[in-house]
């Protein structure tokens, strides 16, 4: 089986190599031999050498061992290629035992399991870090990379929640730790602050020890005016306070049916801010709209929880 993989791939480098000599583009590097959404190990094959390299390595050993078998065999056909695989749901752990990615091998972790309201050093965070340091320091042995696979937002519902809060110590963390790099999931464009969180990924991205109040507030101003730019960074004020006072833990495919960090002292006091923004603002397009967009998920939280936070205003 890996000779039939190791062909293909043999196959699809050689005419990127010729296609890149042709259009004297640079070379493409970059190759995934990756298995997917597989959560059961009874999708793993059954045979006996197979199980035999699981029960010894784990998962993830048999996975990375695949991998090297791919990448050991390109190296000297194509020095300039690097082999992605993850880590990921049932075969995120590091390996059992010695196994360890080979120099052209890269290593994706997801951060599937990560509450993604805070920040990788949060104590709620702990198994991801774990992770995160045993994966890089086996990789280090070989001078593998490591990537991570992030979830920058929560596909199940649209509700006040400023993920960008957590995007500084992610990624200094991920800095600190040795990864090179990372891809951020963002695909949902309706989730609350959709465009700060890509504002401050952009910019820590480029260097992670930033101010974050500092971006924040830029953005603020940029994005909303002058005028009503001052509000809308008071009224992430009140979201953060209200992560630290009352503690939710959210995951990009988990319903948070609770929503229990949205109390009424962020609903009245929330609409209060954001009232005063749009009086500010005006009509002045396009700041008008973008208010408009930013009330929207406070608005539809307040809904949802009418009676509850009904109940804590009395």
């Amino acid at each position: 089986f890996i000779n039939a993989i190791y062909e293909k791939y043999d196959a699809i480098m050689t005419e990127d190599v010729a296609l890149a000599e042709k259009t004297g583009v640079e070379l493409p590097y970059f190759y995934s031999v990756s298995l997917d959404d597989i959560s059961n190990i009874v999708a793993f094959c059954q045979c006996d050498r197979c199980q035999e390299i699981i029960e010894k390595s784990g998962l993830s050993g048999y996975v990375v061992q695949f991998t090297n078998a791919v990448a050991r065999r390109a190296k000297k056909k194509f020095p300039h290629a690097r082999f992605e695989t993850l880590a990921y749901v049932c075969y995120i752990e590091p390996p059992k035992d010695d196994t360890v990615p080979e120099s052209n091998v890269i290593i994706r972790i997801a951060a599937n399991t990560i509450d993604i309201a805070h920040g990788a050093t949060s104590p709620v965070n702990h198994t991801f870090l774990r992770r995160l340091k045993a994966w890089t320091a086996l990789c280090a042995k070989t001078g593998a990379e490591v990537l991570i696979w992030q979830y920058l937002y929560n596909q199940e519902l649209n509700y006040p929640l400023p993920l960008f809060l957590a995007q500084p110590d992610l990624l200094r963390t991920l800095h600190a730790c040795g990864a090179k790099g990372i891809f951020s999931e963002t695909q949902n464009s309706i989730i609350d602050c959709w465009e700060l969180n890509k504002y401050m990924l952009t910019h820590l991205l480029e260097d992670p020890d930033l101010d974050e109040n500092a971006l924040i507030e830029d953005f603020c101003l940029r994005f909303y005016g002058k005028k009503a730019g001052p509000y809308v960074k008071e009224y992430f004020d009140v979201l953060a306070e209200a992560l630290a006072r009352n503690p939710v833990h959210t995951y990009m495919s988990r319903e948070d049916s609770a929503l229990n960090y949205i109390d009424s002292t962020v609903v009245t006091e929330g609409a209060r801010i954001l009232d005063l923004a749009t009086v500010a603002v005006g009509e002045e397009a396009p700041f008008r709209a973008r208010l408009n967009w930013l009330r929207k998920p406070l608005d539809g939280i307040t809904l949802v929880k009418y009676f509850d936070l009904k109940k804590q205003a009395g």
